[in-house]
This record gives structure tokens, sequence and C-alpha cells, in this order.
């Protein structure tokens, strides 16, 4: 099975280059420009100065081991066409892997050169793909990309790119075949006339990987991405639409599947007043089933997303998930077809946002230093710096959880907060107790619990029998109260002291 997935995966990867190197920059700085060896048309190099810290830059690399990408220009001007000589560009893996935005950065370096000739510009680019030999020898020539670029007198720009279908049987030496299949990609770009915005449309129209022993197979269905950059193409907006991925496998020792539908993912970037970047993110998935030899689990509207909201000179963040139907494994119930669901939510607030900013800049300015070898340390440094900056708006964490199964329910919440007015010395940690306020509460179904025991019965008896030891001594002790139905227990931590279920307990029962 590892081996058909790494074929199948390595076949995904080429065949949505540049849909799946685009979207993975959403956390990384795409400020790492590729490095790259370049042969630059006579016609850019008199008429432009490229900044060196894109692709102008030479350095020799292996081409055995790097992509190459040939761009061929053709001109119409007034009804006459110009032809400019073929740029190949050579990227090496590591660039690749430090900069997944470096067909995104190709691309603007290509327009703003163009946009660099007398305007309006109309021009028509042959963009060819050249592997390293050795995926070469698997894939073979990918098929050539066309872009049609227009600028107009204001040098606003718009380019549409269309990758044609492709299909490559791939031959291993006592191994089974597989077909890769790619439908195509289609794209379509708007850059302003100073490159301080590009927006993006793609669509990948579909891409399958079959063995042709019909042992193995994976595809991938028409996926969208959306997105829009600033100058530096940092993301401020993205989106991505998954309607179906699958991946199977029947074999002797390897059996199972993988069966996902309608995945969405949005990101949206916004600045505060003082200019702190907040990443919103939604992520949703509709339906994911998955089956191995032993096994079967299937998942329902499976939601996770943030929101912040901006108070002054305070930052609230909340974090909110939810999973609508979950069909656990029948070895973790028993053998019984059931059910649960789940809806959480953590809530950081009173963040203080003047020290956000400051360890986003700083974050930003390591990110920018190549294998920066304190990089954990200076973090850590610039925290420190700023924690009595962020004790002072007495922040707070809240956790609110509810699970809802067939068996039963349960429902939790944490509370933690500090008043920053109480806090006199940040270098001994008690000093922060009269500072601290914190609450918890927990229910758990009898019936529910019963049967999460009765699970480890079956791996660890003696755990079991300890834990159920433990309830009755907690019910004995009266840190948890037994109901006809479930167990309970609330807890509060103030001024100090420690009350659980009403009655006060000494600190030094915990030291």
């Amino acid at each position: 099975m590892n081996r058909v997935r790494k074929r199948t995966a390595t076949s995904l990867l080429v065949s949505s280059m540049s849909l799946a190197l685009s979207l993975s920059a959403a956390t990384t700085a795409s400020s790492h420009q590729a490095e790259a060896m370049t042969t630059v048309s006579p016609v850019f190099s008199a008429n432009s100065r490229p900044d060196e810290a894109q692709f102008i830059k030479v350095k020799r690399t292996s081409e055995d081991n790097s992509l190459r990408v040939i761009f061929q220009h053709y001109l119409d001007r007034n009804g006459y066409g110009v032809t400019l000589p073929k740029e190949t560009v050579v990227i090496s893996p590591d660039k690749i892997d430090t900069n997944p935005l470096f067909f995104f950065e190709l691309l603007k370096q290509k327009w703003s050169q163009l946009a660099m000739l007398r305007k309006p510009v109309q021009a028509s680019t042959v963009i060819e793909l050249v592997l390293p030999r050795r995926a070469a020898k698997d894939f073979g020539k990918l098929p050539v990309l066309f872009m049609e670029t227009d600028i107009d007198n204001d040098g606003i720009g718009k380019s549409d790119l269309a990758w044609f279908p492709y299909q490559r049987e791939i031959t291993e030496v006592r191994r089974d075949n597989t077909l890769v299949d790619s439908k195509g990609l289609k794209a379509h770009f708007t850059f302003s006339d100073k490159f301080e915005s590009l927006t993006a449309q793609l669509s990948l129209l579909g891409v399958t990987a079959t063995e042709t022993s019909g042992k193995g197979a994976a595809s991938l269905g028409e996926t969208t991405f959306s997105g829009t950059f600033d100058a530096d193409l940092m993301p401020t907006q993205m989106s991505l639409k998954v309607p179906t991925f699958k991946f199977s496998i029947h074999k002797r020792h390897d059996d199972g599947e993988l069966n996902l539908q309608d995945l969405a993912f949005n990101v949206d970037v916004a600045k505060t007043s003082n200019g702190l970047k907040l990443v919103e993110v939604d992520a949703q998935v509709k339906h994911v089933y998955f089956r191995d030899k032993d096994s079967k689990f299937r998942l329902e509207n499976l939601v996770v997303k943030n929101d912040f909201d901006e108070q002054g000179d305070v930052i609230n963040l909340t974090v909110h998930a939810k999973i609508g139907k979950l069909r656990p494994p029948k070895a973790l119930t028993s053998g019984n077809d059931e059910f649960a669901s789940y809806v959480g939510q953590i809530a950081l607030r009173r963040l203080d946002a003047e020290a956000l900013l400051a360890l986003q800049t700083t974050a930003h300015k390591l990110s920018k230093q190549k294998y920066h070898p304190r990089l954990e340390e200076k973090m850590n440094e610039k925290f420190i710096e700023v924690v009595p900056q962020l004790l002072a708006k007495s922040p707070e964490i809240v956790l609110t959880d509810t699970l809802e199964t067939s068996k039963g329910n349960a429902q939790g919440s944490l509370s933690v907060s500090i008043d920053g007015a109480k806090v006199t010395s940040l270098e001994n940690p008690f000093a922060l107790i009269p500072a601290l306020h914190a609450r918890a509460s927990i229910s758990i179904d009898k019936t529910l619990l019963e049967q999460a025991l009765a699970m480890l019965e079956k791996e660890s008896p003696s755990e079991a029998r300890d834990i159920r030891g433990q309830i009755k001594m907690f019910v004995a002790m009266k840190l948890l109260v037994e109901t006809d139905n479930s167990y309970k227990s609330a807890a509060e931590f103030k001024k100090g002291q420690l009350i659980v279920n009403g009655q006060v307990i000494p600190l030094e029962a915990f030291f």
C-alpha cells in the first residue's frame, strides 16, 4: 500500500503542480524567493532592471535534480507578430520546498517584464515544464501550458492560462503499471499596474491514478482554488474546494479505502487598527469514510473555524469545532453500531494587541533569515519580554465541550483568568496565585462512563479496576457528586482558595 500511495501522491503532485504548490503557502512566508539560473530575453534586458530578489539572480544548480521552466513569448503589435527569444529558469528542489509559491513568483516576474514594454500589450506565451531526469523517466514529457496576457494603457492586466489533458502509463520492473490521467488545468489572473494586488482563480479539472491490475486507485475531482495576494504575494484571501478525493487498494496484505467529499477551506486575512494581521480560517468536510481490513470509520459534517473581535486595544479569539455525526470503528464500541456528535469552543479573551503585534513582527523578521539557529530561543525571549504587557489586560481562556452519543452525553467547561491589577511579581510563580481565578465543571452520564470503562477493561483490566475504585473514593470524598443518571463535579479557585462542590479543599493537599 505504501508503494501505491507513494506513486499516487507523486502523480497527483505533478498533475496539479500549479494548484497544490500555491495552496501550501498559507503558512509559508512568500518572501523566500527561488534562486535560479535564468537566461533573460535581450528585449527585457534592454528595457528593465528586475529586482535581484526575483528570478534574475544567477546561480548554477544541478539540472538533473531541478525543474526547468521554459518561456516563449509572442507579441501582437498592431497585427504584426513579434517572437521573443526563449527564457529558461532552472529551479532546484530545495527552492521549491522553501517557497511553494515559486510558480506564482515566476509568473509575476514575467508579467512585470511584459508590463515594461510599450502599452497596450497583448502576448501569447508557451510555457514548457521540463521535469528532473528521474521524474521524466516516469512521467515523460508534460503538456505545455498556454497563457494569454492583456495589459492596458494603465498597466492593469489579466491573464488566462490553460494546461491540456495528460495521460501516461508509468511502468516499473516487477511492479504493477499505473495509468495517470489528468483532465487539465485552467486559471485566470488579474493584477494591478504596480502589482500591489494579484487575484488568482484556478480549476484543476480532475486527476486519476489507477493501477492497471485494478488493485489500487486514487482520484481527485474537479478542484477549485481562488486567492487574493498583496505585493509580497502574501495572501489576503484564499479559498479551496475539493468535491471528491478517493483512494483504494485491494491486495492480499493491504486492503482499504478512503472517501472524502465536499471539502471547503477558506482563509481571510485582516489588519487591526495597529497593523496586527489576523487570520480567520473556516474548514469544513461534508463526509469522510475510511475502511481497512479490520474496521470502518465514518464522519459527517466536520467544521473547524476561528474568528477575531477587536475591542479597543485588546483582541478576542474564538476557535469553534463541530462534528455532526461520528461512527467510530466497532472495535471501540464492543461491536455495536453507535454514533457520536461533538461541539467545542476555545476562547482567548482580552489579549493585548500591541504585545501580539510585537510577537508577530519578531516572527516575521526571523522568518526572513534562512536557517536561523536561535529562532525558537529568540521567540521565547520576545514572549517573556511582552508577558507583563499581556497580563496587564487580564487575559482569560475559556473552554467548553459537549459530547452526545447513543450511550449518553458528557459536558465540560473550564475558564482561567488573571487579574492584571493583582500581579505583583513574575519572578515567583506563587505570586500569581492571588491574581488567578479559575472555574471548571464536568458532567457525564453513567451509561457513557460505563461503556468507556468496559472498553478499557478489555485492554487493561487493572487500570479499569483502579478507575472504578477512584470513582467510589471521589464520591465518598464529595469531590464527585453521584445522581441517578450521572456523575457531576464543579470547582472554583478564587482568592487563593479552592472550592469543590461547595467544600473548601486545603491547597496543602496538593503539595
